[in-house]
């Protein structure tokens, strides 16, 4: 993929990010952040109307990381060449099958900030997504490994099918990973089970 070339940023209409964005879980604390965290309704974000009521969380902000080289950019270097080669085809594949765009950062801290709002500023500095009236969707997964948080952003287009509650359990699978300090395992897995959650949701191909 060259995301160098990407699209412009996130559209309100159409890949805006959700104001209801995944939750920030702690690596330590996930088990009980994941049993305080209520499914949210999507209804209304099914409907155009609602969706277009929606304000973009995306307002020009630039990236703070350099522009990406790849669908992984791990600036933490916890990812074995062999996984993160793996990803890659992966998520290459997912974007020529599906047009979901997936993205995987890993950055040591995100040096005091809001995991939110530095993964925010990642995903609508980097443009990530298709642009607007074309299939797929955008898909950002964070780690800070130092900091023990992680936030996965989903654009509008695909939050019905990647609610709050469901990107939760996914992370509490990735945990006993990043436990052992088996980063790229982790990820893999929580890559693997984001793409197997939209597969059921008819989203993507069985086998992107």
């Amino acid at each position: 993929m060259n995301l160098t070339s990407l699209k412009k940023l996130l559209t309100v209409c159409a890949l805006a990010l959700s104001c209801a964005c995944r939750p920030s879980v702690s690596t330590q604390d996930a088990a009980a952040a994941q049993k305080g965290l209520v499914a949210q309704t999507n209804a209304a974000a099914q409907t155009s109307a609602a969706a277009q009521a929606k304000p973009s969380l995306c307002k020009g902000q630039a990236s703070p990381l350099p522009k990406p080289t790849g669908y992984v950019n791990d600036y933490a270097r916890v990812i074995d060449a062999r996984t993160k080669q793996g990803l890659e085809e992966k998520l290459e594949a997912l974007k020529k099958s599906s047009g979901v765009e997936f993205a995987v950062v890993t950055v040591e801290t995100t040096g005091g900030r809001d995991i939110f709002d530095y993964s925010i500023d990642v995903a609508c500095g980097w443009g990530l997504g298709p642009a607007a009236g074309q299939r797929g969707g955008g898909v950002l997964l964070l780690v800070a490994t130092k900091d023990r948080r992680w936030r996965v952003q989903v654009s509008r287009s695909l939050e019905a099918d990647l609610p709050d509650a469901a990107v939760a359990e996914i992370g509490e699978r990735m945990m006993p990973f990043f436990r052992r300090g088996e980063y790229g395992e982790g990820i893999l897995r929580c890559v693997d089970d984001h793409i197997a959650r939209l597969s059921e949701r008819g989203k993507v191909p069985a086998k992107p």
